[in-house]
């Protein structure tokens, strides 16, 4: 406590908001490496039970688990890398790891082999080698697609922004945390690459208009879970 009987605040991170946190090189080379490992594999081959490997399994395993539960201060950092997985697919692809690492621990080949033939049809491989080569970074969205986000930040949970971009969301986000006034960084708790983003969003904010703190602009006072059902309602209708 200061002299003046005041709580110093917090030191807040003038860069990156939730979500958003940059990959330290070590880290980073650590999960290469556990993708490399993996990548190595096919289906015929023998899967190896050694502690070494049933740890790189578990580490990529956990690249997706970010993507699909997106509650990790890197999730959206890792999602990018991963080439944006839908989450329905980042599940599935998480769910094959968790069996294909019980396989290699209990040197069970066929379902081993099984698992890995449906980590190949989910797409996992192609979103590994994309990893490694940081081409899933710069990918292009879908024509005609645009992203729906929900930013929000740590320290004010409840109020939220949610908007759409025809771009990338993370250059969306630096523009806001940029601008003047902008004391703690936002950061991005859900984001949807959806046909008609504009669109989307605009529905959104009617079905939360009795939420939003001013009409001109795009803040809601609203639980998170709330607003993700309410987007993903649209989506689906």
């Amino acid at each position: 406590m200061s002299g003046d009987g005041l709580v110093p605040p917090r030191m807040v991170h003038p860069k990156w908001g939730y979500g958003m946190a940059p990959i330290t090189p070590e880290k980073q080379e650590i999960r290469e490496q556990a993708v490399r490992q993996v990548l190595s594999l096919r289906p015929t081959h023998r899967l190896d039970r050694s502690p070494e490997f049933v740890q790189s399994l578990l580490s990529v395993k956990g690249l997706f688990t970010r993507a699909s539960r997106q509650n990790r201060w890197d999730w959206f950092t890792v999602w990018n890398q991963l080439g944006r997985p839908g989450r329905y697919q980042s599940t599935k692809i998480d769910s094959e790891f968790y069996k294909v690492r019980k396989a290699a621990q209990l040197q069970n080949r066929a379902a081993g082999q099984t698992g890995m033939r449906n980590l190949e049809d989910l797409g996992a491989f192609k979103s590994l080698r994309g990893f490694l080569s940081g081409r899933n970074i710069q990918a292009a969205l879908p024509d005609g697609h645009g992203q729906v986000y929900i930013l929000e930040t740590r320290e004010q949970r409840g109020l939220l922004k949610i908007g759409f971009t025809n771009g990338h969301v993370e250059d969306r986000v630096k523009q806001i945390n940029s601008a003047t006034g902008v004391a703690i960084p936002w950061g991005v708790r859900g984001v949807w690459i959806v046909k008609d983003a504009k669109g989307v969003e605009g529905k959104v904010h009617e079905k939360l208009a009795d939420r939003r703190l001013r009409p001109d602009r795009e803040f809601f006072t609203v639980d998170f879970d709330e607003a993700f059902d309410v987007i993903q309602g649209v989506i689906l209708n």
